[in-house]
């Protein structure tokens, strides 16, 4: 944690730049992911693989909603905690925030292989890119709640006082996967 101090004394104006940019920049980062997979999926593989990941994409936005629904309440909370100077029972906070972050992945990923390709029917696989998107979705259902953490956790060590961190975490995770991306699917 940076120096907290400087967020009860700081002018607004300046702490909403510190703050607001890179938090910004964080959540262009996060949709990146699905605009470089879409680039690499539907020039190295094509167009039917492309809608293949366009099937799971509803899927990852459930996740990704879900993991800012726990990590900007457990930011919300540190927060008001920092504020009041009552930082004994915030590590709890966190730490149920996280891992319940983590089990709704886990749910996410239980209710997906329970209703099978029937979801993938329903949000709109075909024939021909059924196959795709199932094997396709399980390997995105394997990461998901350890991608849902990451996301709450950048909520909460922007919530820290530490935004540019967060965003430096979320862009490293942004280049791996520029570079995976074409490595994964050529291999």
């Amino acid at each position: 944690m940076e120096n907290s101090n400087y967020l009860g004394n700081e002018k607004v104006g300046k702490l909403l730049r510190q703050f607001s940019i890179p938090c910004i920049c964080s959540l262009i980062i996060s949709c990146l992911y699905n605009i470089v997979d879409q680039i690499f999926v539907g020039n190295m593989i094509g167009y039917v693989a492309n809608g293949a990941t366009g099937i799971i994409f509803p899927i990852t936005v459930v996740g990704w909603g879900m993991s800012l629904f726990f990590g900007d309440g457990i930011a919300a909370s540190l927060s008001v905690s920092l504020g009041r100077n009552e930082t004994k029972s915030i590590h709890r906070s966190v730490g149920n925030g996280l891992l319940w972050t983590f089990v709704s992945g886990i749910a996410i990923i239980a209710i997906s292989y329970i209703c099978g390709d029937n979801l993938l029917w329903l949000i709109g696989a075909t024939n021909e890119n059924i196959q795709m998107a199932h094997n396709y979705g399980f390997i995105i259902y394997a990461m998901m709640p350890l991608a849902m953490v990451q996301n709450a956790l950048a909520a909460i060590i922007r919530a820290d006082g530490s935004p540019r961190y967060s965003m430096l975490a979320m862009t490293v995770g942004a280049v791996i996967n520029i570079v995976g991306d074409p490595l994964c699917i050529s291999v």
